[in-house]
């Protein structure tokens, strides 16, 4: 026993030195205990560790002889794919990808059981396709490592992931592929597209009927019922049971696969779609039969499809033959190129790729109407390449043909770009000058800067304004010139954020209410009171008081009270633009800020809006705690607190009456 647990000590410490990275020390190693004679599966596996860590030529070569030897031997027919998989690593270590490919291929063509391993070579596959790159086997290869790979695998969600971001890209890539390849054969001669679709038609017709003649042979040398039953009968006798008859299990295996191939061991195997659904009692699972009938009449339509026998005829009618068929498909040409240089700039990340895609889009489709977005992201993805001429002629594009377009001014004035950051910073600015005028209460100055900005043509913020503008006029109890503004911002900005507030509006008004007028609330808590002692923390006393006047005060880091008092301003304005609501800043003992808004008749009425506010995201940015540091209290409650600050009686009290 001894001898074996040294094995098995060096072979954990090959793996350690593999995983920190030392395969100088790795290797030797696992040559040495690929050579045991003594402990068979050790070896074996030591033998298909040894490619993923050879450096030198001995190794190298042992590892190539080794693994030669394991693919010929009979006695590995069930670890096959573990074989081809480790000499996919070891062309791979060489630098030979096609035939890395060709290896691990057969890997997932020699898998029988072991489901984890497809899924290791189906994304060893995907690592070769997406460095190439090749997008759209990258995509297949990783949707399959994703289905395959166990739970318990780390690589299962990197593999899902990864299938998510290139689905989309892929299925641009196939529209490029598929329209251009339709395209080519709708132009060729009559006489070369005739020959090469007969040519296709007779490749794909002879194919099904090789898998024909396999599956007839397979069912004529499958026993029958009758035989079946006759077999089983025979060897009920003594303690045989028919599952342990080879030539039982070896029919029934034969007869399974002609009807239905390989298929995953797993529940629900029949099933398109294998989401498994748990009943609960009383519960049927007719909905899912009528989706899965769905999912699997379609699934047979597409097989009926692909085992139908192709003719000349029947290809003909997918071509684009007359002049429109052949502008529109090369329209979604050009749709399917501009989207999928999209994603590959701002998902995939590949910039040469982008640019390359783009670049064969200039050629072809220099009058499309998005010729010039093309244009603005080939100039974008060639400064990520660091490709200077390549940018230079680009730019003298867009110059040339889009003089008036912001990228133009930016290439032929290099400050341009700061100047116009410089206006837009000061454009936001004012438009925040304008919007505090509106928190304290200044309308007749809001409607002044607004109209005066609108007059000037707002850009960007001219829904912004108009709005502002029109709940001026509401808090000043203007109900025409409010539903003015309104309709002017339905017909103008339609589908913005403000059309769909000046909805909620309209209907309001058409109902008879108008937002409720300004009155100002002066929060005790933002009160400066330097007169006022401030008691010893023992003498506070906290009283719930769920029927009195409430309001919600929400504390933030130091410095950003500013920031976070314009921002539930904000929030408040967009969100609760009946009610108003006043948000005043709050400085504390112990150096506490906090923003305070209120006031609300109770407990009840508070809560409401405490909840929803609570689960912004916006106080990530305001605050380093946790859990968003926001509380509601009675006006008293909220005298105290200004005394005290948040102290733990404070939040004692919360907890206990509040439950936060």
């Amino acid at each position: 026993r001894e001898p074996h647990c040294r094995n098995r000590y060096s072979y954990i410490l090959a793996q350690l030195y593999r995983i920190t990275g030392q395969r100088d020390k790795s290797a030797p190693v696992f040559l040495k205990l690929s050579r045991l004679m003594s402990d068979y599966d050790m070896a074996f596996a030591a033998k298909l560790d040894l490619p993923t860590v050879a450096s030198t030529d001995e190794e190298i070569a042992k590892a190539e002889r080794t693994l030669s030897r394991m693919a010929r031997d009979p006695k590995n027919k069930e670890q096959l794919d573990q074989v081809f998989y480790a000499i996919g690593h070891l062309d791979l270590g060489r630098g030979d990808k096609a035939k890395a490919k060709e290896a691990f291929a057969k890997s997932v063509e020699a898998s029988v059981s072991n489901d984890n391993q497809k899924g290791l070579s189906f994304l060893s596959l995907a690592d070769i396709y997406q460095a190439e790159p090749e997008y759209i086997e990258a995509s297949l290869c990783l949707d399959s490592a994703a289905f395959y790979l166990d739970d318990a695998n780390d690589r299962k969600a990197e593999s899902a992931v990864r299938a998510s971001l290139l689905a989309p890209l892929a299925k641009e890539l196939r529209t490029i592929r598929d329209n251009d390849s339709l395209l080519r054969i709708a132009r060729m001669p009559a006489k070369d597209r005739d020959e090469l679709l007969d040519r296709m038609a007779k490749e794909h017709n002879d194919k099904l009927d090789a898998i024909r003649e396999a599956k007839e042979a397979d069912e004529a040398n499958a026993m029958s019922q009758t035989d079946f039953y006759q077999i089983q009968q025979g060897s009920q006798s003594g303690s045989s049971w028919y599952f342990y008859n080879n030539q039982i299990v070896a029919a029934g295996k034969s007869t399974f696969r002609s009807k239905w191939g390989n298929r995953k061991n797993e529940d629900d195997w029949r099933r398109s779609n294998k989401q498994s659904k748990t009943l609960q009692p009383g519960e049927s699972d007719n909905a899912d039969d009528g989706a899965d009938a769905i999912a699997e009449a379609r699934e047979q339509i597409a097989n009926q499809q692909a085992e139908a026998k192709w003719a000349r005829e029947s290809l003909m009618k997918g071509l684009p033959m007359t002049a429109d068929a052949q502008k529109a498909c090369d329209a979604a040409t050009a749709a399917a190129m501009l989207r999928g240089a999209s994603l590959l700039y701002d998902d995939v990340h590949d910039y040469v790729s982008c640019a390359n895609l783009l670049e064969e889009y200039k050629r072809r489709f220099p009058q499309n109407d998005s010729y010039y977005d093309a244009l603005a992201l080939l100039h974008f993805a060639q400064a990520k390449c660091a490709d200077a001429a390549g940018q230079s002629a680009t730019d003298a594009i867009i110059v040339r043909q889009f003089p008036e377009s912001l990228l133009a001014k930016s290439i032929n004035d290099p400050s341009f770009s700061a100047r116009m950051a410089a206006e837009r910073d000061a454009a936001n600015d004012a438009y925040r000058h304008a919007y505090e005028l509106y928190l304290g209460g200044d309308f007749s100055s809001v409607i002044a800067r607004s109209t005066s900005a609108l007059e000037a043509k707002g850009g960007e913020l001219a829904p912004n304004y108009l709005f502002l503008r029109a709940m001026s006029y509401a808090k000043t109890g203007q109900a025409e010139p409010f539903r003015a503004d309104l309709l002017s911002i339905r017909s103008s900005y339609a589908g913005s954020q403000q059309d769909s507030l000046a909805v909620k509006l309209l209907a309001m008004l058409d109902e008879g209410r108008m937002p409720t007028p300004y009155a100002p609330y002066d929060s005790p808590l933002a009160q400066n009171r330097e007169t006022e002692a401030t008691p010893e923390a023992s003498k506070v006393v906290y009283a719930y008081e769920p029927d009195s006047a409430h309001v919600v005060v929400c504390f933030v880091d130091a410095g950003k009270l500013r920031d976070a008092q314009f921002t539930v301003a904000d929030y408040n304005f967009s969100n609760f633009i009946i009610q108003d609501y006043d948000v005043a800043m709050a400085e504390m003992p112990h150096g506490a800020q906090a923003v305070v808004v209120g006031r609300f008749a109770n407990r009840r009425e508070a809560e409401t809006y405490f909840y929803a506010l609570r689960e912004q995201r916006f106080w990530a940015e305001l605050s380093s705690r946790p859990i968003a540091p926001v509380y509601m209290m009675s006006l008293q409650n909220e005298r105290l607190l200004r005394l005290s600050g948040p102290d733990d009686a404070f939040l004692q009290f919360m907890k206990s009456n509040y439950g936060i």
